[in-house]
């Protein structure tokens, strides 16, 4: 996955749960490494260049549900990358990739970040609960359903929406996190 801004990009790959950190076989290396637990089940490389030149590397490693790589596994902004790796969402400064905070959003799994328009907060769409949370790492609410989230996350300009595995749907508030059942399964 590759994320441009105006004066870097950035590539963010999967490296799977048998990258190790202390070992020199790994098929990638990094200037860095982020540990965010003990077990790990996801390992995801972050790469930032200028100018077809790398400027800093970090491989962010997690435990819980194994998270993977796709368009809204990460966003930039305002000078931050912003990423997904198991039940956590951890916020970079680019270039140099240096943490900034990272905070557990789910106790299972985080599926993806979504910004909330007209807002410096995201959306973290977890697999037990969707949380809503600020651009320094506090989480404002956090809201579950009766089963996973497993559907489509939809960001309203009032609400957030989401499926359970089961095929109910919920409504969230975005501003208090109460929910609301739109649909039984």
């Amino acid at each position: 996955m590759t994320i441009s801004t105006a004066a870097h990009t950035i590539t963010l790959v999967n490296e799977g749960i048998d990258y190790d950190e202390n070992s020199a076989d790994n098929v990638s290396s990094y200037d860095r490494v982020v540990r965010l637990s003990e077990s790990i089940s996801s390992a995801h490389g972050v790469r930032v260049f200028a100018d077809d030149r790398q400027l800093a590397s970090a491989i962010l490693l997690a435990g819980g549900g194994a998270s993977g790589m796709h368009p809204r596994s990460a966003f930039v902004d305002a000078g931050s990358l912003f990423l997904a790796v198991g039940p956590f969402v951890v916020c970079l400064a680019i270039p140099l990739l240096n943490t900034l905070w990272s905070v557990e959003t789910d106790d299972a799994t985080c599926f993806g970040v979504y910004r909330i328009p007209e807002t410096s907060d995201f959306i973290s769409h977890g697999e037990l609960s969707v949380a809503r949370v600020t651009d320094a790492g506090h989480i404002v609410w956090s809201e579950s359903g009766a089963d996973i989230f497993t559907g489509d996350l939809t960001v309203l300009p009032d609400e957030v929406r989401v499926t359970d595995f089961e095929g109910r749907s919920y409504s969230f508030d975005l501003v208090t996190g109460a929910s609301r059942l739109l649909s039984p399964a």
